[in-house]
């Protein structure tokens, strides 16, 4: 049940709920002693009388709290009040492409391919320090507005607070445990298999195909059917959807998607350039012809008369 407007939480001043999931409610908050907005994620009452997720998500939120990033949302704090556990986030206005898809359909590759590459910078980053996102979708992608009418807004992934350690001798979230929404699960997630960063390079590719597409990329009429596709089934192709696709397209999914991570992109940046490659493909060599031959004639002169042999002579008179 979510809390009315101007209840006093740990000190924040609740205004009105941005979002709910399957941990909790986001409320737009007023910070107790900054003069600034935040996003204050309440954990539900279930999630924080677990004293191994209580653990779990202290760890890692301590974890997402060191990222500084331009396309990550920062975490500010955390804590418990009432029971209930909490964390402060960045607050971002704007909306999430979830909403945008909802509100202006499949969006065009280009608009696609530049969320997906500063989506795909903040994972990058975020592997480099040892932090698994494990839970890239649309709905934590946000859009930032813009104060600059002649500059994009600016992207940045959300919700790192349920970020794991790399470190898998460290590992607190117990087998089966799954965390990822189903719809863009990796399969070594459904088979709840030791993790690593290409797990969010499924994912992203997941996002880039419903970026382009308007769908997710197994649209399944039950969770069985989903996590089966997600095994066993060929991703899909982008173009089948928008023929105005380039085929190259199909292949940079396909090949985020693989079914062995192996066989996927090594990082978030080889599979946006490789995206962005596919749809700017390299212009064609200019043809090169062999010189043409010219014939350059001298101009022609008048040829004088050929001199007679004996000169006129001319009698005396």
């Amino acid at each position: 049940m979510a809390y009315p407007p101007g209840t006093d939480f740990a000190g924040f001043t609740l205004d009105r709920v941005l979002g709910t999931g399957g941990m909790g409610t986001v409320y737009l908050a007023r910070h107790p002693r900054l003069p600034r907005w935040d996003a204050l994620k309440l954990l539900s009452p279930e999630l924080s009388h677990d004293p191994d997720f209580r653990r779990r998500f202290e760890q890692e939120a301590d974890l997402a709290a060191g990222l500084d990033h331009r396309n990550i949302v920062a975490v500010h704090d955390r804590g418990c009040d009432r029971d209930q556990l909490w964390i402060d986030m960045q607050y971002v206005q704007g909306i999430d492409c979830s909403e945008a898809l909802e509100q202006y359909g499949p969006m065009p590759a280009e608009q696609a391919l530049r969320i997906v590459t500063e989506v795909g910078k903040g994972l990058d980053y975020a592997h480099r320090m040892g932090l698994l996102h494990r839970d890239v979708k649309p709905a934590n992608i946000l859009l930032a507005e813009s104060s600059d009418p002649e500059e994009p807004g600016r992207v940045l992934l959300s919700d790192f607070g349920v970020a794991k350690a790399v470190d898998a001798g460290h590992r607190l979230t117990s087998t089966g445990n799954f965390v990822a929404t189903l719809a863009y699960a990796a399969p070594e997630q459904i088979q709840a298999w030791p993790l690593d960063h290409r797990v969010d390079v499924y994912a992203l590719g997941c996002v880039l195909y419903e970026l382009l597409t308007g769908t997710v990329p197994f649209p399944g009429n039950s969770q069985f059917e989903t996590m089966h596709a997600h095994l066993n089934t060929a991703p899909p192709r982008p173009s089948e959807w928008v023929p105005s696709l380039p085929r190259a397209i199909d292949d940079v999914v396909a090949t985020a998607m693989a079914k062995d991570r192996d066989q996927r992109f090594g990082s978030c940046r080889d599979l946006t350039t490789a995206a962005w490659a596919a749809q700017r493909p390299a212009p064609a060599p200019m043809a090169v012809t062999a010189p043409v031959a010219v014939t350059v004639t001298a101009p022609v002169r008048p040829v004088p008369p050929e001199p007679t042999a004996t000169p006129p002579s001319t009698a005396p008179v």
